[in-house]
């Protein structure tokens, strides 16, 4: 069999001397945290008993817009029967709600969240 012959040095990986720059790689960036708003003081719906079983038992879902302020912008009606007094009781209650606004990387920013409202006789 034929001898091999080392033609290049091997590269030293040898510790830096104590000083020298050392070279890191970057870092990767870091992605954006986002945390949802949260109702700081959140109002219960009111309504009158007689509406409650006229009505009979009812779910209502609400999407709601939160600004960087913390303050309900906009309310949507994900579920609720249309023209219900339940789903207007829980509309005035959100809106008269307030919350801890989003934040993305720490700075507060408009966001949607959702409420739910069960009411049963």
């Amino acid at each position: 069999m034929p001898a091999v012959t080392v033609v290049a040095d091997a590269p030293s990986f040898s510790e830096p001397e104590p000083g020298a720059p050392v070279e890191e790689e970057p870092a990767a960036p870091a992605a954006p945290r986002f945390v949802p708003p949260v109702a700081k003081d959140r109002v219960e719906p009111v309504y009158s008993p007689k509406t409650l079983k006229r009505t009979g038992s009812q779910s209502v879902v609400l999407k709601v817009l939160v600004s960087e302020r913390g303050k309900v912008v906009r309310v949507m009606v994900e579920r609720g029967e249309p023209g219900s007094p339940l789903v207007a009781a829980a509309i005035d209650a959100v809106l008269r709600s307030t919350y801890q606004p989003a934040t993305e990387n720490g700075a507060p920013v408009r966001a949607w969240t959702q409420e739910s409202y069960v009411f049963t006789p």
